[in-house]
């Protein structure tokens, strides 16, 4: 399944994946999720490390995918060493692929020489510890997690070389697919979170503070914003209440987890929530589709979703014994704390408030500045700011000249000048919030990383960094500098600083370039109002206001039968064909529709509906095949069935013979050169029908 946007999630095997396309179709058809997966041709995991054309060397704005049983490595298995020279091998294919996007390798089981597979996954684990952007996943661990009943499907390993039944791959699509959009997704910056009936059970206006409940559901909950404020998100009350009724049961509960240290700020009043959400996140400088908000209430987080499209709005569980599992499943929660940025994040916002006091109370803009008593310190890129950098090239969005998107492994390999950009005021210290970069090419010196975080800008930063850079190209001989400008939705900050430093609009043919002895002495006036940039709102959303079913998501990807069951409750309404729908009308055609339309997911299925119209292809025949002997006895072929592509004609064969002889056991090469001449024939015949 081609996902048809930036981010995607290429998936290399060494056995048949294809049933992975299941779940990515599933969620992103059915429940909306953007993105996807794009399988990588079978079996061709070296070829697709090596090959500078391949889908993952190609892959440039998603993540990457190894699936790998050791067992498919081998050529004879018949020793320990085999398996430690397929891992080497393995290593050293991925120590030589230059990877621009996160990389998992995910390690699945296998029946027999279990000890051997052991002994290959911890080299392999041991080795890529010193490869960026590649991690190791078990599957046993998933399958664990998704509470799959049965892992190996022997039948389809031996006919198609699919080793996992349907209930392994579901819960295998879902891991990847939840690990993807964490890392693709817009990173949660507030979770405003109601009280009564979400934070506790009960109503603190009318049971006091004595009568609530601390039930499963509030512990679990309370857990999880605990630990989202100690990785720097924002944790808000929003609660239509008695302020006093709240914060008296901060005060008096003692089995409370969530402290009052815990969260930032609160609106707790009888004024709209989507209003006090909006005020909150226009205190904070929070973009709306950076917003989570919990609430029990259908109806207030139904005026939250009307008002605030691109907050991620989801309702809690009414049967609170669900919360917990819930809570667990509920994508919108990711987060991950990678930097120390991240993680100081809170008191970053606590020093932001105490400026924004400071300002106000300051009989101008210039005596402001003054009394910040600003330092901006620039350095060389190195190993510990190289993480931060690479961040804020994925973040940055207002104040971003060109808009370059780039991964650590990337700026290892930049040959550019490149800075880091840290600010310090008597409030508090920003952390590293700028970047930049430029190339000198015989007199002239391009700019090709500038960017800045909101929360440092329109302070005169940015003019100290381009004066900084002007210096730089001087010292290389240079006489102009020239700056790139990229117009992205959300950087017209950017362009409005450029065109008023370079003294000239942008024109998209060509850079902009200005005079090197001038730049240098470059400077920030508080009182030109033309050097103060209006930073713009910042509520829409990165995918457009599209925001995944999380809640459903939440409900359904608890366990991989679930996660089957709800696949299969979402069938296909038959397509129209150019014959009419004819009922199966005995009992083996009513078996056989039954499977058909299990597998393929579309319902009605005629008896003379033919298979690839319905949307079969050779994946789902194998399934077929299993589920004809497993529930039926039917042993049929792979290539018989494939030959036979109506129910009729499938049921009249079976119907023939009520026992087939034995089944002759083709090798692969030979069943595939059979199954393309059926499919051939096929074809032809559909073409014929067209025609007629």
């Amino acid at each position: 399944m081609t996902s048809g946007t930036k981010d995607r999630l290429v998936v290399s095997a060494t056995f048949t994946a294809d049933l992975l396309n299941d779940v990515g179709n599933f969620l992103v058809r059915d429940l909306g999720v953007p993105g996807g997966f794009d399988i990588a041709p079978y079996g061709q995991v070296y070829q697709q490390l090596l090959d500078p054309g391949s889908a993952l060397r190609q892959n440039c704005d998603g993540a990457n995918v190894l699936c790998i049983r050791w067992c498919d490595l081998t050529q004879t298995g018949k020793s320990k060493q085999d398996y430690l020279d397929a891992a080497h091998e393995i290593t050293r294919a991925l120590g030589d692929f230059t990877h621009q996007v996160p990389c998992s390798v995910v390690i699945c089981p296998q029946q027999g020489q279990e000890d051997f597979a052991k002994a290959a996954s911890n080299q392999l684990a041991a080795a890529v510890e010193t490869i960026p952007h590649v991690s190791i996943v078990a599957a046993v661990d998933i399958f664990r997690d998704f509470e799959v009943t049965k892992v190996f499907d022997i039948r389809g390993d031996k006919t198609a070389h699919i080793p996992y039944t349907e209930e392994a791959f579901a819960a295998l699509g879902a891991f990847l697919f939840r690990q993807h959009h964490q890392r693709s997704k817009t990173p949660m910056k507030m979770i405003a979170v109601d009280c009564d009936n979400t934070l506790w059970r009960g109503v603190v206006g009318e049971d006091g503070v004595d009568g609530i409940v601390l039930d499963e559901g509030a512990i679990a909950l309370q857990r999880r914003l605990v630990a989202l404020s100690e990785a720097g998100v924002i944790v808000s009350l929003l609660s239509k209440n008695q302020e006093h009724d709240v914060n008296a049961v901060f005060e008096k509960r003692a089995d409370m987890v969530l402290q009052k240290a815990h969260i930032l700020d609160q609106a707790i009043n009888w004024n709209s929530k989507a209003e006090n959400l909006a005020a909150l996140a226009s205190k904070y400088g929070v973009g709306h589709d950076a917003i989570v908000f919990l609430d029990d209430n259908p109806v207030e987080c139904g005026e939250v979703s009307a008002r605030m499209p691109a907050v991620r709005t989801v309702q809690i569980p009414q049967d609170r014994h669900q919360i917990p599992v819930f809570i667990q499943n509920l994508w919108a929660l990711d987060h991950v704390a990678n930097t120390s940025e991240d993680r100081n994040r809170i008191q970053m916002y606590r020093d932001n408030a105490a400026r924004e006091e400071a300002l106000q109370t300051s009989n101008s803009f210039a005596e402001f500045l003054a009394g910040l008593k600003l330092e901006v310190d620039i350095e060389p890129l190195n190993a510990d700011t190289a993480k931060r950098i690479a961040q804020l090239t994925q973040r940055t969005n207002q104040f971003n000249i060109n808009l370059r998107r780039l991964e650590i492994a990337q700026l290892e390999r930049e040959t550019d000048q490149l800075f880091s950009v840290s600010v310090r005021d008597r409030f508090g210290d920003y952390g590293i919030v700028g970047a930049m970069s430029g190339t000198a090419r015989t007199d002239v010196f391009s700019v090709n990383l500038f960017l800045l975080s909101c929360r440092a800008l329109g302070k005169g930063v940015e003019h100290k960094m381009l004066a900084f850079l002007a210096q730089t190209a001087l010292e290389h001989g240079c006489k102009s500098l020239v700056a790139n400008f990229q117009q992205g939705p959300r950087n017209q900050p950017a362009r409005a600083f450029l065109e008023t430093v370079f003294q000239t609009p942008i024109n998209d043919a060509r850079p902009l370039q200005g005079d090197i002895s001038e730049l240098i002495g470059l400077t920030f006036d508080p009182s030109d109002s033309a050097g103060d940039i209006e930073v713009t709102s910042k509520a829409v959303s990165r995918n457009e206001g599209v925001i995944p079913a999380y809640q459903d998501i939440a409900e359904i990807f608890t366990t991989g039968a679930n996660i089957l069951a709800a696949m299969s409750a979402r069938q296909r309404v038959r397509p129209e064909l150019p014959i009419p729908y004819i009922s199966p009308s005995t009992r083996v055609e009513t078996e056989i529709a039954a499977i058909w339309q299990e597998v393929l997911r579309v319902q009605p299925v005629g008896v003379n509906d033919e298979f690839q119209e319905l949307g079969g292809k050779s994946i789902h025949l194998v399934r077929i095949h299993s589920l004809l002997e497993e529930r039926y006895g039917y042993k049929v072929d792979l290539v018989t069935l494939f030959a036979h592509s109506t129910i009729k004609k499938l049921a009249d064969r079976i119907n023939q013979e009520s026992q087939f002889p034995p089944t002759v056991e083709f090798s692969a090469a030979n069943r595939a050169a059979k199954m393309r001449a059926a499919r051939n024939n096929n074809r032809r015949r559909l073409s014929r029908k067209e025609a007629v």
